[in-house]
């Protein structure tokens, strides 16, 4: 899947948890700045890992407010390419 399918459908859920509708800065954006509590990050989560077939390790589930959508972004398409080396061998 195409990075920007990821951003794309990424957008869509933060929008529709929190809302509001966002900008392409959004990207660049800290949890901290979009007010993300812990009931609306889990949330996020959830959708994401239902749309992509993924599990998010610790290292997404233990993030904090300085983190940005991007790097959530990020361990999505790590994880997804991780699981299509695995199929791969």
């Amino acid at each position: 899947m195409e990075r920007k399918q990821i951003k794309n459908y990424t957008k869509s859920v933060i929008e529709e948890i929190k809302g509001v509708q966002y900008n392409e800065d959004l990207f660049d954006k800290q949890l901290g700045e979009l007010n993300m509590d812990s009931i609306s990050f889990i949330k996020m989560l959830v959708k994401l890992e239902l749309e992509f077939d993924i599990t998010f390790g610790e290292e997404v589930i233990l993030i904090n407010q300085d983190t940005t959508i991007n790097y959530i972004i990020d361990c999505i398409g790590t994880i997804m390419d991780s699981q299509m080396e695995v199929v791969d061998e």
